[in-house]
């Protein structure tokens, strides 16, 4: 009988599903970026019929507000909000628990990042706080409907921090050279 136990996890953590967002993308009528420093994306799925040869139906395309066509590429603003779908957590290591601690003093409130999914029966929040010290490379991220705690890839945390730039159409300029007075970058 033993060697049947054997495999089992050893402790109930290492049995919690890693799975973060357990709505999809058509309960979502929009996602919100917010960051300190960094300020606001909002996106908002668009059904889109689809012809192929090997599909015919419709599909969610995401489109960022206050965006002119010409300033995003789509496929990538699509792309951006379907990676928000996929926050995993690491490992059983990344789910902390109730923790007794201040959100203030985790970066917490008010959050470095928030992602915002406004769903058909309401909202819900991740926060992200301070990265990790030492080995790991992680954020502390809270459920904003709940209590517990978790550690985030800093891997997803920095893409999402790029914002905009995720999907941003790369030309920069349409001037010609010779009309460019002054130019210069803000780091932000």
């Amino acid at each position: 009988q033993a060697k049947y136990l054997d495999p089992l996890p050893a402790t109930r953590n290492a049995l919690r599903s890693r799975q973060i967002i357990f709505w999809s993308e058509e309960q979502t009528k929009e996602i919100q970026i917010e960051g300190a420093n960094l300020g606001k994306v909002v996106l908002k799925p668009e059904k889109v019929k689809v012809s192929s040869p090997q599909m015919v139906g419709e599909t969610i395309e995401w489109r960022p507000q206050g965006f002119q066509e010409r300033d995003y590429e789509k496929e990538s603003a699509t792309m951006f909000a379907r990676y928000l779908y996929s926050l995993m957590l690491r490992d059983s290591k990344s789910w902390l628990g109730v923790q007794p601690i201040d959100p203030k003093q985790y970066g917490l409130d008010p959050p470095m990042l928030s992602i915002k999914f406004v769903l058909e029966d309401g909202e819900r929040t991740l926060l992200f706080g301070i990265r990790a010290e030492g080995v790991t490379d992680d954020y502390i991220m809270k459920k904003a409907w709940h209590d517990e705690y978790y550690w985030a890839p800093g891997d997803f945390v920095r893409l999402v921090k790029r914002m905009e730039l995720n999907f941003r159409n790369p030309d920069l300029l349409n001037v010609p050279r010779d009309s460019v007075v002054e130019f210069w970058f803000e780091n932000r």
